[in-house]
């Protein structure tokens, strides 16, 4: 199933028709999402006065989107100090995430993926640090993948 988003003129119909007494099933039907959708579109976006109106809500989730990816698990925690620790014992980013794994079982903050901790890294070196140079190969920024290469999946 693919996902996608609300865009601006399903925000407007959504106004429009919401603002005309139309249940949400209706509204649903008519600009052919699920009814779920637009439950959650209208909670999601009210206005201090309860009102939905689609060009704050399109706002709204444009912030959504921008910020999403910029929340890291890692920014100023303790997991952060356990992660450097880590790095200066030569750990590599798995190790280090299944051992915190392994050690934090039901701790789901201490839960982190190698993924995050490479992406850490290369975000806190654009920053100007060097925790690349920990890693058993470091290198300045990543290479990239290719699609189609040898060795890489679909290749």
């Amino acid at each position: 199933m693919s996902h996608t988003h609300l865009s601006t003129e399903e925000r407007c119909h959504i106004t429009h028709l919401h603002m005309a007494g139309y249940s949400n099933a209706h509204i649903a039907r008519r600009i052919g999402r699920h009814r779920g959708t637009i439950t959650r579109e209208l909670n999601r976006n009210r206005d201090d006065l309860g009102q939905y109106h689609y060009q704050p809500a399109q706002r709204l989730a444009d912030q959504r989107r921008t910020h999403a990816n910029q929340r890291y698990k890692l920014d100023d925690t303790e997991l952060d100090e356990a992660v450097e620790d880590a790095l200066c014992d030569t750990w590599s980013p798995q190790q280090i995430a299944d051992r915190f794994k392994l050690k934090h079982p039901r701790n789901r903050a201490w839960h982190i993926s190698h993924e995050a901790i490479y992406q850490w890294i290369y975000r806190r070196h654009e920053q100007g640090d060097s925790w690349y140079k920990l890693l058993r190969k470091p290198r300045k920024r990543r290479r990239p993948r290719h699609p189609g290469h040898p060795g890489h999946p679909g290749g």
